[in-house]
């Protein structure tokens, strides 16, 4: 987003999924003035919201228009607040998190060119014809139920689990920890290499970054992270 030209960028928060929709936000604000922007808002909302209208007027009360818009929340939700951010004038960005992944997103929203100027971060890049749209494609040929971009994550498991018990040459949980945090880590679906090296519980993986061209998804950026606030 920073690299979009963004300077400035409100904080939409909420309590109603954790740390999902109330902490994320602030995390991104960290990174973003981490990298030399600002935060000039941050306002609240509730999940299950239909009517953006206060918020939308919070935003525009600002003393100037912000370049972008951070949202952590799920659809139709955040659908509806693109939708009506667009019909109330505002064409800077809005970034999210891996709900915005949720292929009914532009169904939601309706016209692709209020699409133009969204982006979010997610497990794996889908809809680019790309080697998760191969696996889920194969998935869903087999007869599985396909959920999106989580049944790449349940292969990441399947394979880190597989690997690291080849390596351990056990089952035995603390043997299999130990071996799945294992400096190098392994290879995966959502990306070629995942590693738990750090012992955090977090992995260590690139984090593609998606937006939309002509109401197609696209691949802005694919790169492990360069700075992680710390989460608390």
């Amino acid at each position: 987003l920073y690299g979009k030209g963004a300077r400035t960028v409100a904080l939409m928060v909420s309590p109603d999924a954790g740390s999902y929709s109330e902490k994320l936000p602030e995390w991104f604000g960290e990174v973003f003035e981490h990298l030399g922007g600002k935060v000039v808002g941050k306002f609240n909302y509730s999940y299950g919201t239909t009517d953006w209208s206060p918020q939308i007027a919070s935003i525009k009360a600002l003393p100037q228009k912000p370049d972008a818009i951070h949202i952590c929340a799920v659809l139709p939700d955040v659908g509806i607040l693109i939708r009506q951010l667009r019909a109330n004038g505002y064409d800077g960005w809005v970034a999210g998190c891996d709900a915005f992944d949720d292929k009914s997103l532009e169904g939601t929203v309706g016209d692709p060119k209020s699409l133009e100027k969204v982006m979010f971060a997610t497990h794996g890049a889908t809809g680019v014809d790309g080697p998760i749209d191969k696996f889920l494609a194969q998935c869903k040929a087999d007869g599985y139920k396909i959920n999106g971009i989580f049944d790449a994550l349940g292969a990441d498991m399947v394979q880190i689990s597989y690997e690291a018990a080849k390596k351990a040459g056990t089952v035995d949980p603390a043997a299999l920890r130990e071996a799945i945090r294992a400096p190098g880590g392994y290879p995966g679906t959502t990306a070629p290499t995942i590693s738990f090296a750090e012992k955090k519980g977090y992995p260590v993986k690139t984090v593609p970054v998606m937006g939309f061209a002509d109401g197609k998804r696209v691949l802005i950026t694919d790169t492990p992270p360069t700075f992680v606030p710390a989460l608390n």
